[in-house]
């Protein structure tokens, strides 16, 4: 007996339906036999799920490239189509699946299974503490450098300092209610200008023979004390 490959999918066994076909020597065509297998009540999703496999025939002297339709079946799905061929191929199939079932049932197996998975979600949990671990050194490390500039720095250059881009440190600001958007414009809220946090500077320039006026915003050396104290708490 030729043995069918089984494969572990999602913590299932499944077998190839094309192989279980050829296997059995069903003589009618799989494109027309496995829509009328699935009459028996087999449904998707739950006794097998479509795949596509890629296929390699000679046509005379070139290799030629087809893509086809499989479907992973369940063993179970397997069982009970060896059942329904009611021959001596069928009998010996439907026995090779029982000893395989019977195989992946056993104590050893369910218990190398259920070591596996909790070995994986242990790496999985380490590998979340070390990203952790790493995004908290990189914010320390952000403050740090915030706490060590000298001088007024720009709403924009603190945000550099930071990593973070300026439109989403703005908004970040806003939600932390220190700042609001008047005509467009981020700024600062009065009291956080009162307590020398930060401080607006108007500039004018000119172009194309208009004048204009363009608002920066300056964080105080105060201010970026302040705003490190916010940030991590």
């Amino acid at each position: 007996m030729n043995e069918i490959k089984v494969s572990e999918t999602d913590g299932n066994q499944t077998v190839s339906a094309r192989d279980l076909h050829e296997k059995l020597e069903i003589a009618t065509a799989f494109k027309d036999w496995f829509p009328r297998i699935c009459e028996y009540g087999f449904q998707e999703g739950f006794d097998f799920n479509p795949l596509k496999i890629e296929q390699v025939r000679l046509e005379g002297s070139r290799e030629v490239k087809r893509e086809l339709i499989d479907y992973a079946i369940s063993i179970e799905m397997a069982k009970q189509i060896c059942m329904l061929q009611r021959n001596d191929k069928g009998r010996e199939y439907r026995e090779y699946f029982l000893k395989i079932e019977k195989a992946w049932n056993s104590p050893e197996a369910v218990m190398a299974r259920a070591l596996q998975v909790a070995n994986k979600t242990l790496e999985n949990v380490r590998r979340q503490a070390a990203f952790e671990h790493t995004k908290r050194i990189e914010a320390e490390a952000s403050l740090d450098r915030l706490t060590n500039a000298h001088g007024e720095k720009t709403v924009q250059e603190v945000a550099k300092i930071l990593g973070y881009g300026s439109n989403n440190f703005f908004s970040m600001l806003r939600g932390m209610d220190i700042f609001y958007r008047d005509n467009g414009i981020n700024l600062p809220k009065q009291q956080y200008i009162n307590s020398g946090y930060f401080f607006v500077k108007a500039e004018n320039y000119t172009k194309d023979g208009k004048e204009y006026t363009y608002t920066r915003i300056f964080v105080t050396a105060k201010g970026m004390g302040w705003l490190e104290k916010k940030l991590k708490d």
